[in-house]
């Protein structure tokens, strides 16, 4: 299974979302690193957790929600559990309006 993940520019900072796996097993655990920042692939500071919203694995017959997130030194990590069937993952996530700049 290969894993794709996203990059989005906010305020001048980018957000993403980075596998600790880029091949998975069928129904293995894969962690979940969300980074915030210009160094990629470092992060320069945690996302804010307050704005991440909505943080999904995605494949062909459906969703599973990425749990547990919470912050780990620079990045913010979480774990899903891959689908029992082989095919393509797509990360993603939402982020919600700040009021101050970057994520």
């Amino acid at each position: 299974l290969c894993l794709l993940s996203i990059v989005t520019t906010l305020s001048a900072h980018d957000f993403y979302i980075l596998p600790g796996l880029f091949t998975v097993v069928p129904g293995g655990k894969v962690q979940v690193a969300f980074h915030n920042g210009d160094s990629f692939p470092e992060s320069e500071g945690p996302p804010s957790l307050a704005r991440l919203k909505n943080p999904l694995l995605r494949y062909a017959n459906g969703t599973s929600t990425i749990e547990g997130v919470k912050i780990a030194d620079k990045r913010a990590v979480g774990i899903v559990e891959a689908p029992p069937q082989p095919g393509n993952l797509f990360l993603s996530a939402h982020s919600q309006k700040s009021k101050s700049r970057g994520f």
